[in-house]
């Protein structure tokens, strides 16, 4: 906190001060990603964010899983659509694309426990980015 620490009013995300028409997802946010979506709104392509985990796209990269590795990994709840680098450079995932629509949390905490994480390793994960706040 140093040594004059400040009083503040709390944190808000954007959405829950202005009207938002359109989120992205990811930090940082694809370059590809981007691109459909100028396309979607300039062109009237259709884009949507994919609503499956990441690890679909670590299977489509061949990318050898992480988790099973030994690194803990929130791949398997993560919301998809970043192509997976971090897992692809042997790194687990830090979830900073949100949970996935599909995602079942209560086995992905059992596994991790079977793997040797413990509760404050993964909630350290869970924690990093703030997209799993509603997951507890």
């Amino acid at each position: 906190m140093g040594d004059d620490p400040k009083e503040t009013l709390p944190t808000r995300s954007i959405c829950e001060v202005v009207k938002v028409d359109m989120q992205i997802p990811g930090c940082p946010i694809s370059k590809d990603e981007v691109e459909r979506i100028v396309q979607h709104l300039v062109l009237d392509v259709p884009y949507s964010t994919p609503k499956y985990p990441i690890c679909v796209e670590c299977k489509q990269r061949f990318t050898s899983c992480v988790f099973d590795a030994g690194e803990l990994c929130l791949g398997p709840i993560t919301r998809a659509g970043c192509g997976a680098p971090c897992p692809a450079a042997g790194v687990g995932c830090y979830g900073c694309r949100g949970a996935s629509v599909e995602l079942n949390f209560a086995e992905f905490m059992s596994v991790a426990a079977e793997r040797g994480f413990t509760e404050v390793d993964i909630r350290e994960r869970l924690d990093f980015f703030g997209g799993f706040e509603g997951l507890r």
